[in-house]
């Protein structure tokens, strides 16, 4: 019983609309300045198992779970990523990577 409420409360957390894929379309290096289009072909693709698939063709497909604290998202990989939700929206997705100054812009 424990292991189910623990998996509800970590899925309480994360904002309904986040559990899409999602296209980056842009990015800067602060939030809403200077917006930069994408170069190469982005997408998260987040799911309610708690799994972010991030992929970058043809050089990156990876899967990592995830979990949200509050409006952070971070993924469970070696080297964790902590990702600020600035803006979601059921189309657009305004991620902020911690420790790298780097905002993201993404659609549906």
């Amino acid at each position: 019983a424990l292991l189910g409420l623990t998996s509800f409360s970590a899925l309480a957390d994360c904002p309904q609309a986040l559990y899409q894929k999602w296209s980056l379309k842009s990015q800067s290096k602060q939030l809403d300045v200077d917006l930069k289009k994408a170069r190469m072909p982005m997408t998260y693709h987040f799911t309610k198992d708690q799994k972010a698939n991030l992929k970058s063709p043809p050089f990156l497909d990876v899967t990592s779970p995830f979990e949200c604290n509050d409006n952070t998202i971070t993924i469970k990989k070696t080297v964790p990523s902590y990702l600020v939700i600035k803006r979601i929206s059921e189309s657009q997705l305004v991620l902020e990577e911690k420790k790298a100054n780097k905002v993201f812009y993404f659609e549906k």
